[in-house]
């Protein structure tokens, strides 16, 4: 609360959710304003999802009953969110921190265990939160669910070879540089970047930073994954085609960052590959746009295992 300064031309509020002082923060709150009511302008109903972790849950009880709280200590008060939602796209972002240690992502739903769902359903919460109000406010009627159905198996169609010649001629956009350059020094925003440069002795690669998920190939030989947590990084390698595949998971959006210095938050390879701890040259760039659907002209072959390919897939018309 109030970690980021204040205005004093504007109203400032406060936020917070279940449980806990709410006289303290609202006295808080009083410290910074002439006068005014006591607003908690961000109440959590719920949380954000994060791939890999559980589905976050906030106690319905706890909810309706600090809501009732304020509501009584003559409070306003929003709800962040009452209504779930969706990422769309690449838009789910991820939580970081200010030494870019930290990389959390989002996942596509947003429903965040919101009184209304992602769907837009009423849950339990959202009748106790109803109950709650009805106390201070008329309600209404409300529509009942809509219903659900399955849509059964989405059968994946293969689009083309990441690393085939036809596909990156119909389907990328080619570049070359000296060295490495990151998604946005490419003008690209989200999906996946391929860099490859020419191997002509044995030796150790490290990877110094990556972001967000790299998949490391000789000619067509899968070596290994590595995440962007996982700093300087080494494979061994013989002389041949190096390929490191390059995923983004997500551009930080939420939690504790700065911009000292904006190459701890770009997407794609962000510091020099090294061999023997020399900097690796003469790269070939290839981006794959993956917010536009494309298939190369010989699609129609699977892609040799573990050669990385792009299919798709629709789950409903």
């Amino acid at each position: 609360m109030l970690d980021c300064g204040t205005n004093p031309e504007l109203y400032n509020t406060v936020d917070f959710g279940a449980g806990g002082n709410l006289t303290a923060h609202f006295n808080l709150q009083a410290q910074y304003n002439k006068g005014g009511p006591p607003v908690n302008s961000e109440y959590y109903p719920g949380w954000l999802s994060h791939w890999g972790s559980q589905f976050p849950s906030r106690s319905r009880t706890a909810i309706a009953k600090s809501l009732d709280a304020m509501l009584a200590y003559g409070a306003s008060v929003n709800m962040y969110m009452f209504h779930g939602g969706t990422n769309f796209g690449f838009t789910s972002g991820a939580k970081g921190d200010k030494a870019a240690s930290e990389f959390v992502p989002h996942t596509t739903s947003y429903d965040y265990d919101a009184p209304l769902s992602e769907a837009g359903d009423t849950t339990l919460k959202y009748w106790d939160i109803r109950t709650v109000l009805a106390k201070y406010s008329t309600v209404y009627e409300v529509p009942v669910n809509s219903t659900k159905k399955g849509y059964g198996k989405v059968p994946m169609t293969l689009a083309g070879h990441l690393l085939d010649e036809d596909y990156i001629a119909s389907c990328a956009i080619r570049g070359h540089n000296h060295y490495p350059l990151s998604m946005e020094e490419n003008k690209q925003s989200n999906g996946v970047i391929l860099y490859s440069t020419t191997l002509t002795e044995d030796g150790t690669v490290t990877l110094t930073k990556i972001r967000d998920r790299a998949y490391v190939l000789l000619d067509t030989t899968l070596l290994g994954v590595v995440k962007g947590s996982s700093f300087n990084t080494t494979i061994r390698v013989t002389a041949g085609r190096l390929h490191i595949l390059v995923v983004s998971d997500g551009h930080i959006n939420t939690g504790r960052v700065h911009m000292l210095d904006p190459r701890n938050y770009m997407k794609g390879i962000t510091q020099p590959v090294l061999l023997d701890s020399q900097p690796l040259t003469d790269w070939d760039i290839v981006q794959y746009p993956l917010d536009v659907e494309c298939h190369s002209p010989t699609w129609s072959t699977p892609a040799p295992a573990p050669a990385p390919a792009r299919y798709s897939g629709r789950g409903f018309t």
